[in-house]
């Protein structure tokens, strides 16, 4: 039973694709819009979530906000505090907890969400995790992110996952659309990876 589901983990693992859209790449730099989006191991949607961060607007970088869209009117209306934020995030995480881990402390099992995202892994998962960290609250999220890149371009994970076995393409796809990413036929942020 073990190894018919090692050999077939995707089909029981939800993964949440993510972005942290910040007001600049700076550590100070204040995270001003969340977005995900889960899917089923078939890339079937099962869950979307996405929030306006309220934040100082003197830490911000203008550029950064022109990048990201940022209108006033917009956030005035819609920003949440981010413990709110914090707090409907991982609310929304606890749907999607399909990892088991064991506790170091207690030994006992516990789940955690599987995330995934371009450029994650080094932007975003940190930023994410510290902005946890900060408020005192755990991040119900395994800590090895999927990159999307790896799998379209044919490298294996850091969970095992072969995009060789799976519709690589069709999950950047799938992904990069439902969070608002344009892609041309060759992804444009993969382009030189997958040559």
């Amino acid at each position: 039973m073990k190894s018919y589901w090692i050999a077939n983990w995707r089909k029981y693992v939800t993964v949440v694709y993510f972005d942290l859209e910040t007001a600049g790449v700076e550590d100070y730099r204040p995270d001003i819009q969340l977005a995900a989006v889960a899917v089923d191991g078939d890339w079937n949607e099962v869950g979307s979530i996405e929030m306006k961060v309220q934040f100082d607007i003197a830490l911000a970088d203008p550029e950064a906000l022109r990048i990201n869209h940022y209108d006033t009117a917009v956030w005035r209306e819609q920003a949440l505090p981010l413990p709110a934020v914090i707090a409907r995030f991982g609310r929304f995480l606890d749907n999607f907890k399909t990892l088991q881990r064991i506790s170091k402390r207690s030994g006992r099992p516990y789940r955690v969400a599987q995330l995934a995202g371009h450029n994650a892994a080094t932007f975003d998962a940190p930023r994410l995790k510290s902005m946890y960290t900060r408020a005192g609250v755990f991040l119900g999220a395994d800590p090895r992110v999927l990159e999307p890149c790896s799998l379209r371009c044919g490298g294996s994970t850091s969970a095992g996952w072969n995009p060789r076995t799976t519709n690589s393409r069709r999950s950047v796809s799938t992904s990069a659309s439902l969070l608002g990413t344009m892609l041309t036929t060759r992804s444009r942020t993969c382009g030189s990876l997958c040559s």
